[in-house]
């Protein structure tokens, strides 16, 4: 994802929340005399659309009209989701799968996660990669406990079964990741972690 400093500075403003192009508009440009979407603004987020980078959330919004009467309506706002960190990473020749996407994208649905790529100095992808190098053994685990990925699948299987599958899982995601950030000789050790019991 090739963006100037602009662009990027909109994009992590639509990653770090669901808001509207307007919103942006406003925060980035707040003494344009435009009231809607400032070109640029518009522009990104019909390319973020049809590359599939973004996520719609409808929210009831309190208005007032012409005669006064109040109302709401539903206002779509959006948010950058990690596609286009999937596609930066399949240019890597590395390509997740549903399981692992699903994962990643519920370690980043988090604000303090976003807030942390965002905070970096750098582009969006260099502060995505950041995070990542930084994501410990403990927040990887503890998140795929949180999110039970693989508990459906394997009910029926021994605790201890289902924690090694688990750590492999963990195992095949770390590499991926490593491979991406250009890191694969850091690789933390997974296979170190002792079984919990449960």
């Amino acid at each position: 994802m090739l963006l100037t400093t602009t662009q990027n500075d909109i994009a992590e403003r639509f990653f770090l929340n669901f808001k509207t192009g307007s919103e942006i508009s406003r925060e980035k440009y707040p003494d344009s005399t435009r009231k809607k979407n400032v070109g640029i603004v518009s522009s990104l987020l019909s390319k973020f659309k049809k590359n599939g980078w973004i996520e719609t959330r409808n929210e009831l919004i309190s208005k007032v009209n012409k005669k006064g009467t109040k109302y709401k309506q539903k206002i779509p706002h959006y948010r950058l989701n990690l596609n286009f960190f999937f596609d930066y990473s399949k240019e890597k020749g590395v390509k997740f799968n549903e399981e692992e996407k699903k994962f990643l994208e519920f370690v980043f649905s988090y604000k303090n996660i976003r807030e942390g790529v965002v905070n970096y100095e750098g582009n969006l992808i260099e502060g995505l990669k950041y995070v990542l190098r930084q994501l410990t053994t403990k927040i990887f685990t503890g998140a795929l406990h949180s999110f039970g990925l693989f508990q459906d699948a394997y009910i029926k299987e021994d605790p201890e079964n289902i924690q090694r599958k688990i750590l492999n899982s963990l195992k095949n995601i770390e590499k991926k990741i490593y491979v991406v950030i250009g890191e694969s000789n850091k690789l933390k050790q997974f296979g170190d972690i002792e079984l919990i019991k449960l």
